[in-house]
């Protein structure tokens, strides 16, 4: 690589570098971006405008799922931090004393207080009744 002229050498440590930035902080953020918005999506979708309890069982595992990438985001400190600027109702979600004196189950925690941040206003004692009975 030293026959090389300087200008083409920092041509290729400018595009090698870029590539290393782009796989490991742009691809994150996006990665977050998206599953942030999966959750978003299915909650509109499937729970805010479900009134049936039956229906909260069937899609339970999709809740834990999604109950469960947010808790990964709670434990990563780059996404916790980009989520406070981002968005910073999510916050409540990782709020430790919310979860320690609620009856809903550890599965749904964070699912649930996300479902009030992000849903209809008043509709808020709904989906936390139907968090407490789903176990």
């Amino acid at each position: 690589m030293d026959t090389l002229p300087t200008v083409l050498l920092n041509e290729i440590w400018n595009m090698y570098w870029y590539d290393i930035y782009k796989i490991t902080v742009i691809d994150e953020i996006k990665q977050l971006n998206k599953m942030l918005n999966k959750i978003n999506t299915f909650m509109i979708n499937h729970f805010y405008k479900n009134t049936s309890e039956l229906y909260d069982k069937q899609i339970s595992y999709y809740l834990k799922y999604y109950n469960e990438e947010l808790r990964k985001i709670r434990d990563n400190k780059g996404y916790y931090l980009l989520c406070q600027f981002n968005n910073p109702k999510i916050n409540y979600c990782f709020n430790k004393s919310l979860h320690s004196h609620s009856r809903v189950n550890d599965n749904y925690q964070f699912i649930a207080i996300y479902s009030i941040m992000f849903g209809i206003p008043c509709m808020r004692y709904q989906y936390w009744y139907r968090f407490e009975e789903l176990q």
